[in-house]
């Protein structure tokens, strides 16, 4: 006899299953948009991966104030640093 354990759903980051359903959850949102953004600007997902580590992004929680433009403005300018310290091609910073 197999016993199969119940499956919880699972569902896409930057969203959460409610009674309603499948709806956005608002912090992990902003998350991805971080990320596209980060994208957008010639960020490689090497790198991204890496920023998101390095400031804890996935640890972070709704509870705590973030300003993610802050944020944004901060890993770019790292990005950038390394970049130019390296010879490699600059990132666009708007």
């Amino acid at each position: 006899m197999i016993f199969h354990k119940k499956t919880e759903r699972v569902a896409p980051y930057g969203y959460k299953w409610t009674d309603q359903g499948l709806v956005s959850d608002p912090y992990r949102s902003k998350v991805i948009a971080l990320i596209f953004s980060l994208a957008g600007a010639g960020v490689t997902s090497d790198e991204i991966d890496y920023l998101l580590r390095r400031y804890d992004v996935p640890k972070l929680t709704e509870e705590r104030e973030i300003d993610f433009e802050q944020l944004k403005g901060e890993m770019l300018e790292l990005i950038q640093a390394w970049r130019l310290e390296s010879g490699s091609r600059p990132i666009e910073i708007n």
